[in-house]
Order: structure tokens, then C-alpha cells, then sequence
């Protein structure tokens, strides 16, 4: 239904006689017979409960709006035929008493009056004189070494997570996010381009001409390579994008923003109009010269790596005169993929413990049952030990203390602090779960090595030749004094890597044997053990490779380890991660709420319609061949495929699966 023009709140107030209120302009619209993603849309916004408001309210904002501020029920739409979606849990109500909306009204409310709407058409467009403005290419932005590295390490906030209820999607890539804030460098890794074929296998990224008879722009991204990207936050500005900030303000709504939209997918297509954009404009631009871009993001926008190459849209305009381009078709570079193979393959499998910890004892077994029930929860909070916190707490001083002592205490504690938690976000090892101490002993050579590669990046230039010279039991400091920078650098790292590797094992032996002797008498409780992924491969190719892509998962029921990390030639490494529940969102909710409710209730629906009934395939992937155009390698829309390494036929996530070549 059109949109009525005619603001409500204005109407409102000239039949009362109020004054109208500076700076306050409210517009609506009626939407009847609400439908939202081709279905009618339920009363209720959850299943059976927040029914009228909630639900019109979340309708509106759907839409763009800022609030619903009139709704009424149509009843018992459901016994006519008719379906209804309840938005909130995308479930779809079939019953005879599902009920619908007759009518809800949305309102945007403007801080400012309005401006008038500027028409600008295609045809009274010119093109000036002067060339058009050059796109800036995306910087990369390298880290730089601040000297105050405790003030640093001091705000980096990581969220624990005592159990798995707390381990929560968003709770992962908020640690995610603050690791990059912290390092003050975001990966790259983003393309946009223009299909020049069906199949896309042909593209280009050159700027284009939009006319107004054909507006629509339909633009394909990936932010697939890129790290804990989810997402693509697709930008159009009438102005050159100004220089990556790291994830600030300005990056979110650059200068001259006149439209943007978040994908649902870390790769794809999307479409904007060039004409809704050019009704944007301010009133004194005379040209109609849009620059696009995409940033990786994960959750709600939030920005997890370098924007994308820039595109320019040129709407009722001619392209300026520019050198002839070609158009080459995305082909596999010779020799790009790396030689990885897999060794070894072991998941140990999902168990629930009713006695946990080992050597604990019952309610029963320590009081009796003549005891008071208030006396026994009170025993039990003041009495149990929390072993997540605790635990990891204990493991962690642990491992910064060794690894201090190891290197001499030339490396500031508050460096190892840093890398520690750096090292657990990475390898996606949650940090606060009962059997740490296992991940820790099994994973420590992919922890050693993401913990120097993170202490590396807080330790100055100034330093390295003097750190080496006193670690390496082959150098002098003399001889490290001759030393390149990069050669430094990477004998520094190999250092720090072989003393973290002692001090993480040394921790978590130790852990193992003082967790068992502290739960002795300790109160029972039961816990859920989720799926181990232990992954060894090895570096077979004649090359050091400083970026490898390794996942591995038991879909559609778990994702498990992702890794992103170096391998010297030759080397092989074991790297251990906890399965993450896939857990069964609706399809057209998920990414619209996040509460508590809908966690647990999905959380619920795993346990019960996924974990138990679904019998997934256990596979290892391995970073491919590199796909460029035209086969150049020096090109910047580069894409590297994935390699399986390995599939298991389907089978219960309850069992043990180990597999050898």
C-alpha cells in the first residue's frame, strides 16, 4: 500500500491546536494485512507469548521503521487457509486459531525536519570538464608497537565462559573482535566484482554505466576468506571513501553514505537502485557518481577485516575516457596450492557426565537426607568450586609465569598475558570449560605458535636483536646484530613458540593432577562433554607457507576447529578444537534476535531434534589452489579454494571416529 505522506503526529497537532515541537517530524504508513516474507504475519512475535505490540513493533523495524504505533487483530486467520509467521521464531502457525494483523501503522520519526525530496533526472545530469575523482584503493593498515603495552593489555576484556548456555555466538565473536581492536590490524581479504557471465566465472571490476531505463545494481562479493567473517556490510557514497580507520565510526557511515545493507552470508550478490540513491543527493551535487564497497562483518555489523576494492556507478552519465580494459576469466594458478596433508584424525565424542568432577560425591552421600534442603544449597555455593574460572585462572598464571621464567624474563609478563588469551581466541578454544587442561596438553603445539605470533606483534624493533642474541643458544648478540629485521623477527617467534610450547604442557600437566586432587569431596554436578577435534597434518611441500586455512567440523550437527596458521616446511602440527552446536534458528529469525529466550529455546531443539537423530559426516578441508583472473597471481581478486582432505561416511557425534591415510 503507498505510503501516506500526511505525518500523523502534524495532523494531530492542528486539530488540538499544540505547538508543533522544534525539530520533530514524524511520517507513517499503513501496512494492511501485514506480510512479511511472502506470509501473513502472525499476532504473536514468539511462539504463543509477546502478542500485538511486540510483534507490530519488530514488523516496523523490519521495515525500516523506528516504532509501531497502531495494530489491530485479525482473528482466527488460520481457519480460513491462511498461514502466519511468527516473526520472532520463524515457525509458521498452520491452526485454526492462529490469528493475524488487520492493520499496523509504522512511524519514522526524524530528529530534524525533513529535507524536501531533491528529483534529479538522468537526463539533466552533466558531466563536468574535469576527470572524475580516482577511487582510493583500501589501505593496508600494519600494526604499529606502542612502548605502553600493560595500559594496552590492562583494557583488552575477554568474557568468560562458564558453561555452554554462557558460550553464546555472540559471546565468541565479541573475543574475536576485541583481539583485532587490541592488534590494531584488520585482515584483508575482500572482493567485489561484476559478473560478466552466468556463472560468474568471468567478472570484472572496472567502473560502470547505469541508465536510468535499467537502474538496479547487482554487484557480487566474497568476504569468505577473511577470519570469523559472517557477513557483508555493502556501502554507496556519493563521495571517495576515506582511508580504513580500523573499525571506527567513520568506516560505519563514511562521508556522502546514501544507502547500505547487511548480507545474510559471507559471499553473494546484493542490488540497490541508482535512482533511490540519486533522490539522496545533497542539493547542490550536479552528478551522479556512486563509489561501492564491502566490509567484512560478523553479528550486527560488526567490522572484522579490510573493505573491499572500490566500484564506481555512473548513473545517466558517460564514463569518463580510460585505458581499454580486458576481461579475463578466473583461472587456477600453477603450483599455488600448498602441499598439506593429514596424518591424523580423531574426534572424541559428545558424552553428558552426571558426576562431574572426578572423585566428587552427592548431596546425598556428603549430608544425608535428613539435612535441610536450604542448608545443603547454601553448603553448595559457598562450598563448590568453580572450575572454570578457577581453573583457567590457575592455568593461565601457570603458563605466564613459566614462559617468563623461560625466556629469561627479557619478555615482559604483561606480553605473555596478551598472547595467552590472543592464542585461545584464535584456536577457537573456549577458555573457561572443564576440560581445559585436555585442550591445552593435546592443542599446545597450535597454542605455542599463535602465542608468539601474538607476543610478536607488542614487542619493538629496537628489542629484536637483543632478545635473540640472549635466547638463541647458537647466536651471540653480536651475530644477531647483523641480522635483517625479518630474519629476527622470525627466529624471535620460533623462540618464543619453543618456550610457550614448555611452559602451556608444563601447565597443563600440572593442571591435570592438582584438578583431580581439589575435586576430591567436592559436590557433583553434571556436565556436557562437546566434541574434541584433533587434526595433525603436516607441511610436505618444499616451501614455508605463512597462511593456512584448516577446518574441520561433523555436519550439519557441529563446526569444529578453524584454523588460520603458518607451517615451516616440514613441520607437522597437531591442532585441537571444541565442536560448536549448530544450533537449529529459524530461517527468517535468526539474525533478528538474539535474547536469552531464543537462545535456550534453540539450545533445547539441538538437544532433542539434532544431537541425538542426525548422523553427520566428519570432514578435514585444507586451503586450495588459488583462482585469479586471467591466472595472474599478483592480482588483488585472487580467491584460494578449499581442499577435503577427508570425509567419513554419516555417524553418531556419541561415538569415537579416528582416522589414519
Amino acid at each position: 500500500m503507498p505510503a501516506r505522506t500526511v505525518s500523523l503526529l502534524a495532523l494531530l497537532i492542528a486539530l488540538c491546536g499544540w505547538p508543533t515541537p522544534a525539530g520533530a517530524v514524524e511520517t507513517s504508513q499503513s501496512f494492511v494485512a501485514p506480510v512479511i516474507k511472502d506470509f501473513r504475519l502472525d499476532w504473536c512475535r514468539n511462539w504463543g507469548v509477546a502478542c500485538g505490540g511486540p510483534a507490530a513493533e519488530l514488523f516496523c523495524k523490519e521495515k525500516g521503521f523506528d516504532k509501531a504505533t497502531r495494530w489491530s487483530i485479525e482473528p482466527n486467520v488460520g481457519a480460513r487457509g491462511i498461514p502466519t509467521l511468527v516473526f520472532g521464531d520463524g515457525r509458521l502457525c498452520r491452526a485454526p486459531n492462529c490469528s493475524g494483523f488487520r492493520v499496523i501503522v509504522c512511524a519514522r520519526v526524524a530528529a530534524t525536519p525533513a529535507k524536501p525530496e531533491i528529483k534529479v533526472l538522468p537526463g539533466a545530469l552533466k558531466v563536468k570538464d574535469k576527470p572524475a575523482p580516482a577511487v582510493e584503493s583500501p589501505k593496508i593498515i600494519k600494526k604499529t608497537v606502542k612502548a605502553d603495552v600493560k595500559r594496552k593489555v590492562a583494557n583488552f576484556k575477554f568474557t568468560k565462559f562458564s558453561s555452554f548456555k554462557a558460550r553464546k555466538p555472540e559471546t565468541v565473536r565479541l573475543t574475536w573482535i576485541n583481539t583485532l581492536r587490541v592488534l590494531n590490524a584488520y585482515p584483508a581479504g575482500a572482493t567485489l566484482y561484476k559478473c560478466a557471465s552466468g556463472d560468474c566465472s568471468i567478472s570484472t571490476t572496472n567502473d560502470m554505466e547505469v541508465s536510468d531505463t535499467a537502474p538496479n545494481v547487482d554487484l557480487t562479493f566474497s568476504a569468505s576468506a577473511v577470519p570469523h567473517a559472517e557477513a557483508g556490510l555493502w556501502q554507496v557514497s556519493y563521495l571517495p571513501f576515506p582511508a580504513f580507520k580500523n573499525s571506527s565510526a567513520m568506516d560505519v557511515t563514511p562521508p556522502g553514505l546514501v544507502l547500505s545493507g547487511q548480507t545474510a552470508y559471507p559471499q553473494g550478490w546484493f542490488s540497490f537502485s541508482a535512482a533511490d540513491a540519486t533522490k539522496k543527493l545533497p542539493a547542490a551535487a550536479t552528478e551522479a557518481i556512486f563509489h561501492i564497497r564491502v566490509l567484512p562483518v560478523a553479528g550486527k555489523g560488526q567490522i572484522v577485516g579490510q573493505p573491499s576494492n572500490v566500484m564506481r556507478a555512473f548513473y545517466g552519465l558517460k564514463l569518463p575516457p580510460q585505458e581499454p580494459y580486458k576481461i579475463y576469466a578466473m583461472s587456477e594458478v600453477p603450483g599455488s596450492a600448498p602441499d598439506i596433508r593429514l596424518v591424523k584424525l580423531e574426534v572424541e565424542p559428545f558424552k553428558s557426565v552426571e558426576r562431574w568432577p572426578p572423585g566428587c560425591k552427592t548431596w546425598e552421600e556428603i549430608y544425608g537426607e535428613e539435612k535441610d534442603i536450604l542448608e545443603e544449597i547454601g553448603d553448595f555455593f559457598s562450598g563448590a568450586w568453580n572450575w572454570a574460572s578457577d581453573a583457567y585462572q590457575w592455568a593461565k598464571d601457570q603458563v605466564i609465569e613459566l614462559a617468563s621464567i623461560l625466556t629469561f624474563d627479557l619478555i615482559p609478563k604483561d606480553v605473555f598475558v596478551f598472547a595467552l588469551d590472543a592464542a585461545m581466541a584464535s584456536m577457537g578454544i573456549p577458555p573457561d570449560i572443564p576440560n581445559l587442561d585436555q585442550l591445552m596438553k593435546e592443542g599446545v603445539d597450535g597454542l605455542a605458535k599463535e602465542m608468539a605470533k601474538a607476543a610478536m606483534t607488542q614487542i619493538p624493533a629496537a628489542d629484536l636483536a637483543g632478545n635473540v642474541g640472549n635466547l638463541a643458544a647458537d647466536l651471540t648478540i653480536e651475530t644477531a646484530a647483523n641480522m635483517t629485521e625479518e630474519e629476527l623477527h622470525d627466529r624471535l617467534e620460533q623462540e618464543i613458540e619453543k618456550r610457550s610450547r614448555d611452559a602451556i604442557l608444563a601447565a597443563a600437566n600440572e593442571m591435570q593432577r592438582q584438578n583431580a586432587a581439589s575435586s576430591e569431596g567436592k559436590l557433583c554436578s553434571h556436565e556436557s562433554f562437546h566434541p574434541v577435534f584433533k587434526v595433525t597434518v603436516v607441511n610436505a611441500g618444499n616451501r614455508d607457507e605463512p597462511s593456512v586455512v584448516i577446518k574441520a567440523g561433523a555436519s550439519p550437527v557441529y563446526r569444529g576447529g578453524n584454523w588460520n596458521i603458518a607451517m615451516r616446511r616440514g613441520e607437522q602440527l597437531t591442532l585441537v578444537g571444541v565442536g560448536e552446536p549448530i544450533l537449529p534458528g529459524g530461517p527468517f529469525s535468526a539474525p533478528l534476535l538474539t535474547s536469552k529466550q531464543r537462545f535456550d529455546e534453540d539450545l533445547e531443539n539441538w538437544y532433542s531434534d539434532v544431537l541425538f537423530k542426525k548422523d553427520p559426516t566428519i570432514s578435514v578441508d585444507v586451503t586450495g589452489v588459488l583462482h585469479c583472473p586471467g591466472g595472474d597471481p599478483t592480482s588483488q581478486f585472487c580467491e584460494r579454494k578449499m581442499k577435503n582432505l577427508h570425509t567419513s561416511t554419516p555417524q553418531k557425534v556419541t561415538s569415537p571416529y579416528s582416522f589414519s591415510p
